[in-house]
């Protein structure tokens, strides 16, 4: 299976919020929230940009984009895809994407859309998930569902219906585009606030 190199930008749609992502190697990113008071990412290769409202925080930014996604205070606050595409542009896209999965099985190639894809299943301890990765080159994430269930003690065997499934599309892929570099960096508006964790409100 081969992976997208260098940069890209593209629009990325969660359920029902749509954001356009761009993201270059090593540690450059833009990660807006799905809407505008949505929690956001910005990274320009120096400083890293946690963004919650009027909320700020600013700290040195990492060297890699897993470094970035494997922090355990920013873990638990990035979206499952967040997390995905931070991985896919990590040094070794394959091994981060795959960490801790038990097991892959590859489908039947299917069509959606109109362009045949490739179908792989992965079981995960906490999470189960499917990739749908183009076969034609060059072999662009196209659809990622993710099965929440195992949180709620729900299995395979239990109904459609009782199924908790995330489903994120990957659109208007662009590889190695040219890049506005201040796309990258995080702009403080009047009356935005700098607080040491976005997450924690000074009392």
């Amino acid at each position: 299976m081969s992976f997208i190199d260098g940069s890209g930008s593209h629009d990325m749609t969660v359920g029902h919020g749509r954001r356009v992502v761009s993201m270059a190697r090593p540690n450059r990113v833009s990660l807006p929230g799905i809407d505008a008071k949505g929690l956001s990412f910005h990274a320009d290769g120096q400083h890293l940009w946690t963004v919650l409202g009027n909320r700020f925080s600013r700290e040195a930014c990492p060297e890699s984009m897993s470094q970035i996604a494997d922090d355990p205070m920013r873990r638990s606050l990035l979206q499952l895809s967040s997390r995905f595409l931070l991985n896919l542009f990590s040094e070794d896209a394959q091994e981060a994407i795959t960490r801790d999965v038990e097991s892959v099985t590859v489908l039947e190639d299917e069509s959606l859309d109109g362009h045949l894809m490739h179908h792989l299943q992965f079981v995960h301890p906490e999470f189960d998930w499917e990739l749908w990765v183009a076969v034609d080159e060059p072999h662009v994430i196209y659809q990622v569902v993710y099965d929440m269930s195992k949180q709620l003690g729900v299995g395979l065997a239990d109904s459609d219906t009782a199924r908790v499934m995330t489903k994120t599309r990957f659109e208007n892929w662009q590889i190695d585009p040219p890049l506005d570099e201040t796309a990258f960096t995080y702009q403080p508006a009047d009356g935005a606030q700098w607080v040491e964790h976005v997450m924690r409100v000074a009392r």
